[in-house]
């Protein structure tokens, strides 16, 4: 079974976590919350589009040095607080992205709908090759039949022209 809320909201506040530390590479920061999100919810899950439009911006003239590092670690928090608000309100435990993928797969219906055709295809594909194969023994039974028939008429008639051939002779 995949993640339960609980631990996911806990693996997203371990990412806010993270935006505490000093000397933080809000880029890392960025790519392994987006991952934690994808798995969480999906790959269309709008926090994740919220997440890559966190830029980092720095410069400096002279000796003054300026970054906005804090504003795009408060950002993120925010961001994250807002997905644990949503895992907690308005996220059922079926909504969440399944860690399962069997589970997953034999709940999609594109996957039954995948196997009924591709199942129906081979039992026609069967069915077809097996008729005929049947027609095919079928026809060459027949031959055979015929065959021995013709040779036992070539027979009866051999026989019957010897019978007549004796009695005339007699």
């Amino acid at each position: 079974m995949g993640n339960t809320k609980e631990k996911n909201i806990e693996l997203i506040n371990n990412q806010i976590d993270k935006l505490k530390i000093d000397g933080l590479n809000i880029d890392a920061w960025k790519s392994s919350t987006i991952i934690l999100l994808t798995r969480i919810f999906s790959d269309n899950y709008r926090g994740i589009n919220e997440i890559e439009s966190i830029q980092l911006k720095t410069g400096g003239i002279n000796n003054t040095f300026w970054s906005n590092l804090e504003t795009c670690k408060k950002q993120g928090e925010e961001i994250l607080k807002s997905c644990i608000i949503e895992l907690e309100n308005f996220i059922n435990e079926s909504n969440v992205k399944s860690e399962n993928k069997i589970l997953e797969l034999l709940t999609n219906p594109l996957f039954w709908l995948v196997i009924v055709t591709v199942s129906g295809g081979a039992y026609k594909l069967g069915y077809d090759n097996g008729v005929t194969k049947y027609e095919k023994e079928k026809i060459e039974l027949r031959n055979q039949n015929d065959s021995l028939k013709s040779i036992l008429i070539s027979n009866r008639l051999k026989i019957n022209l010897q019978s007549l051939f004796l009695k005339l002779k007699k």
